[in-house]
C-alpha cells in the first residue's frame, strides 16, 4: 500500500490482524522483533505502526482483501517495501562479506525469539549482492513449542541440525564467524530499554499485552546467557 508519514508518501507492506494466526498478538510479535534486531544490528526493512483510514479501506477494490481488512484492527504492522533489486535467498547461498556477521546475528536472534520460520523452503530473506534483509516474525516467541528448551543448555539446538531447519544454519556451517561483536550488541541491552518495547504498546494492541511482556523477559533470559547460547550455535554449526 502507499501510505503517509508526515505528509510524505511511502510504499509499505501491510499485514492485517485478521490474516494472522494469533490476531494483535502476531503484529505486536512483529514489532517486538524489530525492535529487538534494530538494537541489535540486524537488518530488517523500517517497520511502522499503520493506521488503517476507513475511506481507505472502503476503497479497496478487492472483494476478498476487503473483507479481510474490515474484520482486521485499525491499527496495521508494516514494513517499508524494499527496492526490487532485493530477492529472495536461495538454497546454496553462501555469505561474503558483512553478509557473514549478518547472516550470523540473524541465527541467534532466531534461536532466541523461537523463531522456527526461516527454512530453506520459506526462507523469509531477501538479498541483493551481500546485502540481507530478514523479515516476517508473526509466529516469533510462541506460546508453546514442543519439547523446546533454552538455548543456553547442552545440546538445545541439536533440533536444528538437518539441512533445511534454517537458512542460516546451512550457509555458516563450518565457516569462520566472529561471535564477539554478536554477543557485545545482546549484553549492551539495558532492561529499560527492552522495557521500553512494551511502553510502545499500542492500546489497539492490548490484546497482547501479556504475550509481549513474556516475550521481554525471554530477552532478558537470553541476554543473560547469552555467552552460553553462543556456545551452543557453534556446536551446532560443528
Amino acid at each position: 500500500m502507499t501510505c503517509e508519514d508526515d505528509d510524505d508518501a511511502l510504499e509499505v507492506v501491510v499485514k492485517l490482524s485478521a490474516g494472522c494466526e494469533r490476531a494483535e498478538t502476531s503484529l505486536a510479535m512483529e514489532m517486538v522483533s524489530a525492535l529487538l534486531a534494530g538494537d541489535l544490528g540486524i537488518p530488517l526493512p523500517q517497520p511502522y505502526f499503520l493506521e488503517m483510514d476507513a475511506e481507505v479501506l472502503a476503497s479497496i477494490p478487492d472483494r476478498e482483501w476487503a473483507g479481510l481488512a474490515a474484520r482486521s484492527n485499525t491499527l496495521a504492522f508494516g514494513s517499508k517495501l524494499l527496492p526490487a533489486a532485493f530477492t529472495a535467498w536461495t538454497p546454496g547461498t553462501v555469505p561474503v562479506g558483512r553478509m557473514t556477521a549478518d547472516a550470523a546475528g540473524a541465527l541467534l536472534f532466531d534461536i532466541a525469539i523461537d523463531n522456527v520460520d526461516r527454512r530453506g523452503t520459506n526462507p523469509n530473506c531477501l538479498v541483493r549482492g551481500d546485502d540481507l534483509r530478514i523479515i516476517d516474525h508473526e509466529l516469533a516467541f510462541p506460546p508453546y513449542l514442543f519439547g523446546a528448551r533454552p538455548p543456553w543448555e547442552v545440546g538445545s539446538l541439536q533440533y536444528m541440525a538437518s539441512s533445511g531447519i534454517h537458512i542460516f544454519r546451512d550457509a555458516l556451517y563450518r565457516r569462520p564467524v566472529d561471535w564477539v561483536p554478536i554477543a557485545a550488541a545482546w549484553k549492551a541491552l539495558a532492561d529499560p530499554q527492552l522495557d521500553d518495547y512494551g511502553t510502545c504498546l499500542p492500546v489497539e494492541w492490548a490484546a497482547a499485552t501479556p504475550q509481549v511482556a513474556s516475550a521481554i523477559d525471554k530477552i532478558k533470559r537470553v541476554r543473560d546467557n547469552i555467552d552460553a547460547c553462543v556456545v551452543e550455535v557453534q556446536r551446532l554449526l560443528t
